[in-house]
This record gives C-alpha cells, structure tokens and sequence, in this order.
C-alpha cells in the first residue's frame, strides 16, 4: 500500500511541475508579446501617423486590442482625417464608444448628443469609403433603428 501511495504522490508531483512550468511558460509568453507590442508601438504609430502607413496602422489597432485600448480613437482620428483610412473612421466610432465605457454599437444612444452625432459621422463615412465593419454597424443600427434620438 505505501508503494502505490508513493508511486502516485511522485506521479501527482511530476503533474504539477509540469503544470507550474507550463504555467510560467504561458505567463512569460504572454509578457513578451505584450513587451513585443509595446516595443512596436513608437515603431507602428510613426510609420501610421507620420508617413501614412497602413500596415503600421492595422499593427496599431491589434496593439489597441491587446494593450492600450484608449487610443484607438486618436490613432484613428489621425488616419481618417490625414490619410483617409476607411477603417479608421470606424475605429473613431467604436473609439468614442469604447471612450465612454460602452462596447457594443447599439449603445449609441447612451452618447449624448453631439458625441453620438460625431461618432455617427465617421462610421457613416467609413461606410462610404467601403469599410465592411462600418456597414455591418449601420446595418444592425438601423435594423435595431438605434442612433436617431433626439
């Protein structure tokens, strides 16, 4: 009996290192894509904002995600209205939104007026400009008839 309880304690043992290892693994991969990320950041945000670049861009919107979800809406407010990146009108809708602790587009009409109005605005250009994201909103707005208060 004390062999199989020994047999199953070492076993039970080697588990958990396995898992503590696993589990520091996963915590240090995760560090180091976050670190890779904000490396990146100066890097993507002078290629975007500076010279227009929409790789940069689609960089800075997968770092937005992950790390530094405020400044989606700066980030896209530079690259709609300097270089007229349809997606980026709808991140300054979906910055607005997200800026005002709301994260679902059919929460619009939480925004008071004139930011909603705003908002509005850049995701209807961005649909304009052929931005699926921005057409599918507008779609499910003006099926669910969200964003024509006041």
């Amino acid at each position: 009996m004390f062999l199989v309880f020994l047999a199953c304690s070492e076993e039970k043992t080697k588990t958990m290192v396995s898992f503590q290892e696993q589990k520091d693994s996963t915590t240090q991969n995760e560090v180091s894509t976050i670190g890779t990320l904000i490396d990146s950041l100066d890097i993507y945000e002078e290629r975007a904002l500076i010279y227009g670049d929409t790789a940069a861009y689609n960089g800075l919107r997968t770092i937005a995600l992950e790390v530094v979800k405020p400044c989606l809406f700066f980030w896209g407010l530079t690259m709609a209205n300097k270089y007229d990146y349809p997606p980026a009108y709808t991140d300054v809708f979906k910055g607005l939104l997200e800026s005002n602790g709301y994260y679902n587009p059919v929460d619009i009409d939480c925004l008071d007026i004139k930011t909603r109005e705003f908002a509005l605005k850049y995701l209807k250009e961005g649909a304009k400009k052929g931005d699926l994201e921005a057409i599918a909103i507008l779609d499910s707005l003006k099926r669910a008839k969200i964003g024509k208060k006041d």
